[in-house]
């Protein structure tokens, strides 16, 4: 029977001898393990992984809200006669009256006004003591501090995909991270005409637009979200809010404020 400081003898001497065979691996002129480039995004047709067919504008918002409810988050559609400066102080409302701590609930982490252009909001706001905070530089440690104290953020999307209401979040100047990473709760803007029906769709509009570049190589990141964030990797029980916030509310609207009631039959939106 092996001693431990025999094992542990024998297991450093095998680890040392398969780095060593890396090392001498990666010092050949062809490296073996060179992944081919990737052309997806370059074909002209893609496979889509999500159908979706003969969906609305309107269709895909409520079809948006019901994926993402299903996900653990919520949603909201602006109706005509509301404003989304309304919606979304309503909805900060709500988290303010079930906030343990309601002074984290004063401030909310945000992208710049004009990423958001969303009319109003700064004045709603402020008339209803709630200051908005657009961090400068994550660099001073004055900054960080504010920012690690805020418990909601709201920010824009890129797009937003309804079959699997996945939202992508561009990053860059006015477009600070942050915002969707530090708070406890999220606040997505999502624009009618930013819905897509899946992500093959939100690829195709880009190269029409010739924007492929633009928005997957410019910017700082580009980052996928389905919902609030999740983990179950201790003793498998799913828990909320472990690796960014807890709760994620979508508020979908178009412009001009003109919203026509759709009844939609959600079983015959998603095909087989």
């Amino acid at each position: 029977m092996k001693t431990k400081t025999t094992m542990q003898l024998s297991s450093k001497a095998a680890r040392k001898k398969i780095l060593e065979t890396l090392e001498r691996t990666l010092k050949k002129t062809k490296n073996p393990f060179q992944a081919p480039e990737t052309m997806g995004i370059r074909r002209a047709h893609l496979t889509p992984l999500t159908k979706v067919s003969g969906i609305s504008p309107e269709q895909l918002a409520t079809l948006f809200g019901k994926q993402l409810d299903s996900v653990s988050g919520s949603h909201h559609i602006v109706q005509q006669g509301e404003t989304l400066a309304e919606a979304i102080l309503e909805h900060i409302a709500r988290l303010q009256k079930n906030a343990r701590s309601p002074s984290r609930v004063q401030k909310i982490l945000s992208w710049n006004l004009k990423m958001l252009n969303v009319t109003g909001l700064l004045e709603t706001l402020t008339e209803n003591h709630i200051k908005l905070v657009v961090p400068q530089d994550l660099h001073d440690d004055m900054c960080r501090i504010e920012a690690s104290s805020i418990s909601i953020g709201i920010t824009g999307v890129e797009a937003a995909m309804a079959s699997t209401a996945t939202v992508s979040l561009s990053n860059g100047p006015g477009m600070s991270r942050v915002a969707s990473l530090l708070p406890l709760h999220h606040i997505l803007l999502i624009p009618q005409d930013r819905l897509y029906p899946n992500v093959e769709a939100w690829f195709e509009e880009l190269r029409n637009q010739n924007r492929i570049e633009e928005v997957l190589c410019d910017n700082s990141q580009l980052s996928l979200v389905t919902g609030p964030s999740k983990s179950a990797d201790i003793e498998l029980t799913l828990t909320l809010g472990v690796h960014g916030p807890r709760t994620v509310h979508a508020i979908i609207y178009k412009n001009p404020w003109s919203y026509q009631s759709t009844q939609v039959d959600l079983s015959m939106v998603l095909s087989e």
